[in-house]
């Protein structure tokens, strides 16, 4: 679109842009005088791609804004810096100059150009002429300490809330017939929607491609039980490769061509959008005669996960066997080499030394899907479901119709599903449990949120109401009030850092490091009463009028 050069912009030996400042300007300058159109090009580019290390710090701030941002702001963020030789109000007054006559479409060729840039400077031949420039730029994700409060898409983020993240491998096992597969369809059915998973929010529907490498004829029946059971009669971007091929042969040569398949797919059927996710059904499946122990071909066929995930930019959720131990069969270095496992069973309870199996009040075996790793969040947290039989309409030639399975939660009251819970859970040891440390924490919190709270800023985008607090006020609170004069400074920090981290991993708080503020996010835990009832007046007094608690020696 632009063909205007400023200085220190780059060019290959070519003559191809590497760089595109004028474009980075003027996509900037849109962004100001039209947010609305950030959505559209959020999805395009990242703070990454931009040459101008200013631009990219703007980009990723207004797109964590979503509109919400003033002048002033804008200024702050800039931080002073020369933007074409103006600083402060004069640069934003410039850039917004700059994107006066870009319109909305325009603004989606600005975002493709800057990424084409970025392309050609990374991966083509263009990169080796930056050797000695001043316009050097890591291509190793360089992230410098004056950066760690940015906060930019690339960051780590979840598809499915707390559950799946975004461009990552992700391993569902669990033994044979325990509902592994018909688990991982039905939650891709739901990205699929931007459908609830368990009570997980999915912010949008996206594409899936669910690759049927074993039981591919059973696809269809599949789709018609689910539609039929949940009366789904709208087009959805979901699509099953029933005849998929092995990823092990050819060299990963198979990888390369599930990739263009895919991109195939996105293209003609799903208007272009990139995949959400891309199940691999089973693993054992996909990479048949390929060593289960040989550690070089696990890693090879572990790259080739992952190239799928970058050449696709979406999830790559992997259904995998367990063995006997209850870990994923063969190798380890594929599981520690993965952020996030989830493992499916058969939801037991122990008579004497014999486990038996729960079940609903239909008499319906209880399955439990449970998350044993999550690298950026909580583990241990389980969802109980069932397997429901729907007929498909279909018959075989017998004239007999053909059946198949939905996922459904349980039959059975809340009454029953805690005394199932109890059963499944006798012996062990009770998770929930706070010590006197973390009670003394969510206390201090409570009170700071109670005298000093004040209303949510725009920014956090907070239901109406939701009250925030400074995290310094939360800490001098923490340790003015709670905790021991001869305990030190040193040692009631570490114990206070570990109390909020373990409320955090629990969902109970959330804090903005850019702000310096946390908040309550509604979630429930069975000891702490302030939680039991939100935002109710009593719950604060009755917190304050209990006993504080007694810090261990």
């Amino acid at each position: 679109m632009t063909e205007e050069y400023l200085p220190g912009d780059l060019v290959d030996e070519g003559g191809a842009k590497l760089t595109d400042l004028h474009a980075e300007h003027q996509l900037l300058g849109a962004l100001l005088r039209s947010p609305e159109i950030i959505g559209d090009v959020r999805e395009l580019v990242s703070p990454r791609e931009f040459y101008d290390r200013t631009m990219g710090h703007l980009f990723e701030k207004l797109v964590a804004a979503d509109g919400s941002f003033f002048p002033d702001d804008v200024v702050t963020w800039l931080g002073g810096a020369d933007v074409a030789g103006r600083t402060d109000k004069q640069a934003v007054g410039y850039l917004i100059a700059t994107g006066a006559d870009v319109t909305p479409d325009q603004a989606t060729v600005l975002a493709n150009e800057i990424l084409e840039c970025a392309e050609r400077r990374f991966y083509q031949q263009g990169q080796t002429n930056l050797v000695g420039l001043d316009g050097w730029q890591s291509k190793m994700g360089a992230l410098l300490f004056a950066e760690r409060n940015s906060v930019t898409v690339e960051d780590v983020d979840f598809l499915v809330e707390d559950l799946i993240p975004e461009r990552e491998l992700v391993i569902v096992m669990g033994e044979t017939q325990t509902g592994k597969s018909f688990l991982t369809s039905h939650l891709g059915l739901a990205i699929a929607q931007g459908k609830e998973f368990f009570g997980q929010r999915i912010l949008e529907p996206r594409p899936v491609i669910w690759c049927c490498y074993e039981g591919g004829g059973g696809a269809r029946g599949r789709l018609l039980a689910y539609a039929k059971h949940f009366g789904v009669e709208a087009e959805l971007p979901f699509a099953a490769l029933t005849s998929p091929f092995d990823l092990w042969a050819q060299g990963g040569k198979n990888v390369d061509e599930l990739i263009r398949e895919i991109e195939g797919i996105c293209a003609t059927e799903f208007g272009g959008r990139k995949p959400g996710a891309v199940i691999v059904d089973t693993h054992n499946a996909a990479t048949s005669g390929a060593s289960e122990i040989d550690s070089e071909v696990v890693s090879k066929i572990r790259d080739g996960y992952k190239r799928i995930c970058r050449s696709l930019d979406c999830a790559v959720i992997i259904v995998g066997h367990t063995n006997a131990l209850g870990k994923h069969r063969g190798n380890e270095q594929l599981t520690n080499n993965v952020p996030t496992i989830l493992t499916v069973s058969y939801k037991t309870k122990l008579d004497g030394r014999e486990k038996i199996q729960i079940k609903d009040n239909d008499s319906r075996p209880v399955r439990q899907l449970e998350i044993v790793k999550q690298r950026e969040g909580e583990t241990g947290k389980t969802f109980d479901f069932v397997l429901h039989g729907i007929e498909t309409g279909i018959k075989n030639k017998f004239g007999k119709v053909r059946t198949s399975c939905v996922v459904t939660p349980p039959n059975w009251t809340p009454a029953e599903q805690e005394a199932a819970k109890q059963a499944s859970s006798k012996g062990t040891k009770d998770k929930a449990k706070l010590g006197p440390i973390q009670i003394a924490y969510f206390k201090a919190f409570w009170e700071a949120l109670h005298e000093f709270g004040e209303a949510a800023p725009p920014a956090l985008s907070l239901p109406r109401g939701s009250l925030v607090v400074r995290t310094s006020v939360v800490n001098r609170t923490f340790v003015t009030r709670f905790t021991p004069s001869d305990l030190s400074a040193d040692t009631a920090k570490s114990r206070r850092q570990r109390a909020e981290q373990y409320f955090q991993n629990k969902g109970i708080i959330r804090i903005n490091n850019d702000l310096n503020v946390v908040w309550w996010t509604g979630a429930y835990h069975p000891e702490l009463k302030e939680t039991h009832s939100r935002r109710r007046a009593e719950n604060y007094e009755r917190a304050f009028a209990e006993p504080e608690p007694e810090f261990p020696e």
